[in-house]
C-alpha cells in the first residue's frame, strides 16, 4: 500500500482510492471510521431540521408522535420525518420558530408543519426531504421586502405560495406600518428589487406595488412581535 494511502487511512479511517466513499457528515458518523470525531469538521446540528406546529398537535416521526409545548420546536434528523399529507411552511428566520404562536396565521395554516429553512447543509437536507417525502403543499415565509419576495420566487423548493402580511390591513394601519417597516433596508435592496421586477407575476404584483409605494421592509420578527395578520398568496405558476 503506498505511503500516502496509508497516511490517509490512518488519519481518517477511509481508503482514498474508493470513489464510492464520501466523508461522514456528522460527528457520530465520523466516530465510526475514526477515533477523532472532529476530524471531518462536521457541524454538530447541521444535518438536523427544526420543526414545530402552532396549535400543539403532534409532529409525526418514524419513532412516534412528538408533542411539544407552545413556543418549542423539535430538532430532528430529516430522515426521521414523514411529510406525507402535510402542509409545510418553510420559515426563513430561525428566531421566529420560537414565536410562531404570536403570529396571526390564516385558518388554513393552523395545523401546518413549520420548518426552519436553515443554511448550507441543513437547507440541503430539507430540499432532499421535500423530494423524497413530498408534502401536500409547500409554502414559503420570508421577510416582507424585495429580497424576501425574490427568495420566495427563486428558491428551488418550488413553493406553491408565499405567506405574506395582509396588505389591506397594513394599508389601513399606517401607524403600525411606519413603526415596524425599515425603509433603510428597502433602499439597500435596489439590486434585488430590479431582479424581482423581471420575475414578478400577477400573483405578487399587488404586494410588490405596496412594498415599493411605501418603501416597505418588514422583518419576520416584527410580524410576530406586533401580531401582524398574514395571508397565503398562491403562486399560480408554481408546479402542482
Amino acid at each position: 500500500m503506498p505511503p500516502l494511502v496509508q497516511y490517509v487511512r490512518h488519519k481518517t479511517g477511509l481508503d482514498p482510492r474508493d470513489s464510492s466513499i464520501s466523508p461522514p457528515s456528522t460527528r457520530h458518523g465520523a466516530s465510526q471510521v475514526n477515533v477523532d470525531e472532529k476530524g471531518f469538521n462536521a457541524a454538530v446540528f447541521s444535518h438536523l431540521l427544526r420543526v414545530a406546529r402552532v396549535n400543539g398537535d403532534p409532529i409525526k416521526t418514524i419513532h412516534g408522535d412528538a408533542v411539544l409545548p407552545v413556543g418549542c420546536f423539535l430538532t430532528v434528523a430529516a430522515s426521521h420525518l414523514d411529510l406525507a399529507g402535510e402542509v409545510v411552511v418553510v420559515v426563513e428566520n430561525g428566531d421566529v420558530m420560537s414565536h410562531l404562536h404570536e403570529l396571526r396565521w390564516p385558518n388554513s395554516l393552523c395545523n401546518a408543519l413549520f420548518i426552519y429553512r436553515g443554511h448550507s447543509k441543513d437547507v440541503n437536507e430539507l430540499k432532499n426531504l421535500l423530494k423524497e417525502s413530498p408534502p401536500k403543499q409547500v409554502l414559503g415565509f420570508f421577510d416582507f421586502d424585495p429580497a424576501g419576495l425574490l427568495m420566495g420566487l427563486e428558491d428551488s423548493m418550488n413553493f406553491s405560495g408565499l405567506v405574506l402580511p395582509d396588505i389591506h390591513m397594513m394599508s389601513r394601519r399606517a401607524g403600525l406600518r411606519q413603526l415596524i417597516s425599515q425603509s433603510n433596508v428597502f433602499f439597500a435592496q435596489s439590486e434585488q428589487l430590479n431582479r424581482l421586477k423581471l420575475k414578478i407575476s400577477s400573483d405578487l404584483s399587488e404586494s410588490l406595488d405596496f412594498i415599493v409605494s411605501s418603501n416597505v421592509a418588514i422583518m419576520q420578527e416584527s410580524m410576530a412581535s406586533h401580531n401582524v395578520a398574514l395571508v397565503v398568496v398562491p403562486l399560480r405558476n408554481a408546479p402542482n
